[in-house]
């Protein structure tokens, strides 16, 4: 259960946390892409995780969130 509790502690590291594919300089879907220029448009700081870089973390993310895909 220790990804359960990373993702705990990033989720609650700042008010606007996002899992994105991919990166806020290089978004890996539109998905993400239409987030990250949401929040930039807002003025948010925000802070993000890539889960196509760790496989263990969005695994676990869909335990989670208890939602089974990822936009």
């Amino acid at each position: 259960m220790k990804a359960f509790r990373e993702i705990d502690d990033l989720v609650k590291s700042t008010p606007f946390f996002a899992f994105i594919k991919g990166t806020a300089d290089t978004p890996k879907c539109k998905f993400t892409r239409r987030l990250v220029e949401m929040f930039g448009k807002s003025g948010y700081k925000f802070k993000t995780f890539d889960i196509l870089a760790d496989e263990r973390i969005r695994q676990w993310l869909k335990f989670y969130s208890n939602w089974p895909t990822f936009p």
